[in-house]
């Protein structure tokens, strides 16, 4: 649990470090601003990762302390051993955390796009609004 909440810790520090990093963009070059985002990325990406895998261990953690306090049978054990492995649930979170990613991405993009499919008399009104 401590590994899981120090990565965890780790994750969201280096995901403020390097958005501040950002906002700095007179400090550093073109290359090293491109490393700065891409590492931006990663950690945006395996950010929910980091989550589930945390939670899903929390969620152990607790059925194995309700197990503990209940003082069940030994008998009980291979069924207990079976429901406290909840790593199968984290292929079920991890595609469903990608695909909503993919989605807000996406969505983004076609709200960045569509301001560039200005024509005619609508291009021109938002060139006016941009310069003025």
């Amino acid at each position: 649990l401590l590994m899981e909440i120090a990565t965890l810790i780790a994750f969201t520090r280096l995901e403020r470090v390097n958005e501040r990093r950002l906002e700095q963009d007179n400090k550093f070059n073109l290359s090293e601003r491109y490393q700065i985002e891409e590492n931006l990325r990663m950690v945006q990406l395996l950010l929910p990762v980091v989550w589930t895998h945390t939670a899903i261990t929390i969620v152990g953690l607790i059925a194995f302390f309700v197990y503990t306090i209940l003082q069940l049978a030994p008998v009980y054990d291979p069924i207990y051993e079976d429901s406290i492995q909840f790593i199968h649930l984290q292929c079920i979170f991890m595609p469903t955390c990608f695909y909503v990613q993919y989605r807000r991405s996406l969505h983004r993009n076609e709200e960045m796009m569509s301001t560039n499919r200005g024509s005619g008399e609508a291009y021109i009104v938002k060139y006016y609004d941009c310069i003025q």
